[in-house]
């Protein structure tokens, strides 16, 4: 995380891998995604500030689009939300792993 963006936006992985988050930023931050299945908030105290950093380990494949609540926002009329941003896919483990 840099100042208000996600370094890199997008981001690929298997199922059961594991996306750190650095805030390598001036500013917190945080990482939510839009449908719930996480919030780097929860257990912790809060947003993270700068040179804080956080892990998640993704159980499930999909497409998780992500914000940062302090520097995101959601147009009401679509639901998208603009800003610090950013989509991580989740592919199903290669067979045998």
């Amino acid at each position: 995380m840099l100042d208000n963006r996600y370094v890199p936006a997008d981001v690929e992985l298997a199922v059961g891998g594991a996306l750190e988050f650095v805030n390598d930023g001036r500013v917190d931050h945080n990482v939510i995604d839009v449908d719930g299945a996480f919030d780097s908030r929860e257990g912790a105290v809060g947003d993270h500030k700068p040179g804080e950093s956080w892990s998640h380990t993704f159980t499930d494949a999909g497409v998780y689009s992500i914000y940062c609540s302090l520097h995101a926002t959601r147009n009401n009329a679509t639901g998208e939300w603009s800003g610090m941003v950013g989509t991580i896919t989740v592919t199903e483990a290669p067979p045998g792993q």
